[in-house]
């Protein structure tokens, strides 16, 4: 069944296609200036000085940590509440992920974890804006910087926005965005590395090039083939010229789905910090304490059987079958996570999806979570997250 309302949809007009269209049309389809002026915008937005493209996020990622030297026998600080890209990032390299567990209502990387797990001298911390919210990210920051130990941010689901004044991408020794088709805006497959440190931008752009040197024949280094090309750097640069547009049609549609869902006593509502400006990547409740993931999955289930789609953003990394078994003792209690991991439904989120739309998400939501407490007569358990619904 395809269902009538996608959980996310590109935001594309005639500039995008033209753009790529015109790439077609030129002599140059692998990187060239299209890209490079794609890379140079996105450092420009995050106040950095230099960009790096790549072919996703998580080459971008293994490309830092790599130029940082991080591989075998090293450990890195990864969130366990998040994408797996970050865990497999690490794991590429011969390093070992420690998991920190997530704040219960900004579902960041929990601050008295982070600090716990610090204990046992990573190389680096890892860290994500979870859904596009950058609260949290300055004090990680300042606690990285106190045991001098670097901070990667992993922006991929934060571009354009902002917390103190600050832009997502600018935390950090490095960030690293993504550009998947389900992200604010798109280049179908790509990345880009942000940095203030020349030498580590040198040596992103060498090892995503073979390893090539500055000269572009002589091999430096082992590498790998992680470029970017034309017609994504171009369909980039037509997306960040309508950024602004994107983000507020994506910022009013989670405003409609929080004053249409926000009186639900069986849900609990995305967190907006005063001081920041989130980047609406996805719109994610989460059933209250009393229900599990045998509930949560029927709901979605029962979303699809509308033609709805929905789905279970995240998992938590450390229960996942592939990491099951491979985390580092002591590196891998989230409790946190565990509990919110097994409640959050990712509602549909993107620019466009109209008023008339939400109202028959939210209306589908609510029957489904009616029709799921009549079949199972929940009653109140401890709620780990210790969060009263929104």
């Amino acid at each position: 069944m395809t269902n009538a309302i996608p959980l996310a949809k590109p935001s594309l007009s005639e500039a995008e296609r033209q753009a790529v269209l015109d790439v077609l049309e030129s002599p140059v389809l692998a990187s060239g200036p299209r890209v490079e002026e794609f890379a140079k915008s996105i450092a420009e937005l995050s106040q950095r000085s230099c960009g790096i493209p790549c072919s996703s996020g998580t080459a971008g990622l293994t490309l830092v940590l790599a130029a940082l030297g991080i591989g075998a026998g090293d450990k890195v600080v990864v969130p366990a509440f998040g994408f797996v890209a970050m865990a497999n990032a690490v794991w590429s390299l011969g390093a070992t992920p420690l998991f920190a567990d997530c704040d219960p209502r900004t579902l960041n990387m929990d601050q008295s974890s982070v600090a716990t797990l610090l204990e046992m001298k990573p190389r680096a911390v890892l860290a994500a804006e979870t859904f596009g919210n950058p609260a949290g990210m300055p004090e990680l920051e300042a606690l990285c910087a106190a045991h001098e130990i670097p901070l990667i941010e992993d922006a991929c689901e934060g571009i354009g926005g902002r917390i103190s004044a600050r832009p997502v991408g600018g935390f950090g020794r490095a960030s690293v965005f993504g550009f998947y088709p389900n992200k604010q805006i798109t280049t179908g497959e790509g990345g880009v590395i942000v940095t203030d440190d020349t030498r580590l931008a040198e040596r992103c752009r060498s090892l995503a090039n073979h390893g090539r040197g500055e000269d572009g024949s002589t091999f430096v280094r082992p590498g790998w083939n992680f470029r970017l090309d034309e017609m994504s750097g171009a369909l980039g640069n037509a997306q960040l010229s309508r950024l602004d547009e994107i983000l507020d049609q994506r910022e009013a549609v989670a405003a409609q789905y929080t004053a249409q869902l926000s009186g639900n006593v069986d849900l609990i509502l995305p967190s907006v910090e005063t001081a920041s400006r989130p980047s609406w990547f996805a719109y994610c409740v989460r059933l209250t304490g009393r229900w599990n993931a045998t509930v949560r999955d029927e709901v979605i289930q029962a979303m699809a059987g509308h033609e709805i789609s929905c789905a279970k953003y995240f998992p938590s990394i450390p229960q996942t079958p592939a990491w099951q078994g491979r985390c580092e003792p002591n590196a891998c209690d989230t409790p946190v996570a565990n509990s919110i991991s097994g409640r959050t439904i990712a509602l549909p989120f993107y620019a466009g999806l109209s008023s008339r739309e939400i109202d028959l998400v939210c209306q589908s939501l609510e029957l489904m979570i009616e029709r799921a407490t009549f079949r199972h007569r929940a009653s109140p358990t401890d709620q780990i997250d210790g969060l009263e619904p929104s």
